[in-house]
């Protein structure tokens, strides 16, 4: 069986990618933007721009990615065993 036509392979990098975005929003979102002093220690001029009222600015739009990325990565997937690529 083809590597594409595999199911198991495309849930793999599927929960990966949501396993990435999770991290991405966890850590890179809610820890170095509204938690800690990363940013306005190396760029002193956006203190004031950053901080915990900054918490949750784009937690509407970030959960609506994956989906869209799943439903288009399915979409492919099953092109691709239509056309028997």
């Amino acid at each position: 069986m083809s590597v594409l036509l595999d199911a198991g392979f495309f849930f793999r990098f599927l929960i990966l990618f949501i396993g990435t975005k999770l991290f991405d929003m966890t850590f890179f979102d809610i820890y170095l933007l509204c938690y800690s002093n990363f940013f306005p220690h190396y760029f002193p001029e956006c203190k004031e721009l950053v901080g915990p009222r900054q918490l949750g600015f784009n937690l509407k739009s970030q959960p609506i990615e994956p989906l869209i990325y799943t439903a288009v990565s399915f979409g492919l997937a099953a092109l691709a065993v239509l056309v028997k690529w």
